[in-house]
């Protein structure tokens, strides 16, 4: 499904890339362009965020130009439907990757993602990469290690976040092709794991004293509230850069998040079991109060008659004799019923039918006789809603006998 507002409406992309060959240039952007639409569509669908799309399109512009230098003669339609595919396979990729994704927000699991190098080399490498981040680049690497987003960073600098990412990782992307030699594991890592590990020495640099914080150490609460993300707290803040360069609020930040993770954890675990236990308990209530709700919902749908057959005649099967009538409305009716004279005490049933034969069954229901002095009553629900006015057959059965015994009824 895709998103609703102007913000679906008005993103596009603009074309910024140069191959060096006007010819190449304009087949590849008018591609782009007619491609782009796709581009926002596999974001959605597979990231659940658009803005996503600039950074596919971008990748598969590259990868266009390195198939295009290949196939001069490629159609432009093809040229347009390897971008397509392109786009596909990366969008479905880092959709993968996301359920693997490591979350910044908290270093307390992170493992170290890289093996192949040791670590006299990675400290070397580490060092010499923060001291050629640009200031904005390196406050980038400090709120991220704090566990903001970017959209939360791009909302403090009052640009895109899908920019902020852009310019960030083209930094350190040049970076990384400066410092590394061709084969290097630096260069071959994605963008998730690179900031992974720049994270990751962050800290360690920090924990070991090679930062530099600027300014005395905040109070306590305000370490509380950076721990917990608050949103309170503008990124701005001087006190924000000084405890994600000084070791003793680097420590205290990270106990305060493992106190906040554990307290979490307790309050789900609290919620899940009270969840389960209320789920119990409603449905021990509805077990044992299962037939009453039924009985009160009917009551209160049901329309209430009365039928005195105390002095009518009756009739079993073909058996002439005096009929008494009787009238019921079409709807659900909670019918309650005066036997004749002399009626037994039991169960009985009682039915509406087309005729005295008991064809053309309408309702039936049965309930067990109630004795009111010298007379019996028995009372029951008949659904008679789907019922056409006319006439019908009101019948009874005594449970012993099985004798049924027909009244004459009108259904109004």
């Amino acid at each position: 499904m895709q998103p609703h507002g102007r913000i679906w409406q008005e993103l596009t992309w603009s074309w910024a890339y140069s191959t060096g060959h006007p010819t190449s240039d304009q087949r590849l952007e008018a591609a782009a362009k007619a491609v782009w639409p796709y581009a926002l569509l596999c974001a959605w669908t597979y990231l659940n965020d658009h803005a996503a799309a600039h950074d596919l399109m971008d990748h598969a512009v590259q990868n266009a130009f390195d198939y295009l230098g290949r196939h001069t003669d490629c159609p432009d339609k093809k040229l347009a439907w390897r971008i397509k595919s392109v786009i596909k396979r990366s969008a479905r990729q880092q959709s993968a990757k996301k359920s693997r994704e490591i979350q910044y927000g908290s270093l307390l699991d992170l493992e170290k993602v890289y093996v192949g190098q040791s670590e006299a080399e990675q400290r070397a490498y580490a060092n010499e990469l923060f001291a050629r981040l640009s200031p904005f680049a390196q406050s980038i690497v400090e709120w991220r290690w704090l566990g903001y987003s970017w959209r939360k960073i791009a909302e403090h600098l009052d640009m895109d976040h899908t920019a902020v990412r852009r310019a960030y990782f083209r930094e350190v992307e040049s970076l990384r092709h400066a410092l590394s030699q061709p084969g290097d594991i630096y260069r071959s890592r994605s963008e998730d794991e690179f900031e992974a590990w720049v994270a990751q020495r962050h800290q360690e640099r920090v924990l070991e004293g090679n930062a530099t914080p600027v300014g005395p150490c905040p109070e306590e609460a305000f370490l509380k509230e950076l721990a917990k993300k608050s949103k309170r707290i503008a990124l701005g803040d001087p006190r924000v850069g000084h405890a994600a360069n000084c070791p003793i609020c680097m420590r205290r930040l990270l106990a305060l998040r493992r106190e906040h993770h554990s307290r979490r954890l307790r309050l789900v675990l609290t919620a899940a079991v009270a969840s389960c236990l209320l789920i119990a308990a409603l449905f021990v209530g509805l077990t044992r109060g299962g037939p009453n709700s039924k009985q009160q919902t009917a009551d209160l749908a049901a329309v209430p008659e009365s039928v005195d057959l105390w002095n009518a005649g009756t009739f079993r099967g073909e058996q002439p004799g005096p009929l008494q009538a009787v009238s019921l409305p079409a709807a659900l009716v909670k019918v309650t019923i005066i036997l004749p004279r002399y009626s037994d005490p039991g169960q009985y049933a009682v039915a509406v039918t087309r005729d005295q034969e008991g064809n053309d069954l309408l309702a039936k229901a049965s309930a067990a006789a109630i004795g009111n002095g010298d007379r019996e009553e028995v009372s029951v629900y008949l659904d008679l809603r789907k019922s056409q006015p006319g006439s019908y057959f009101l019948s009874t059965t005594h449970e012993q006998d099985q004798a049924s015994y027909y009244y004459p009824l009108q259904i109004r």
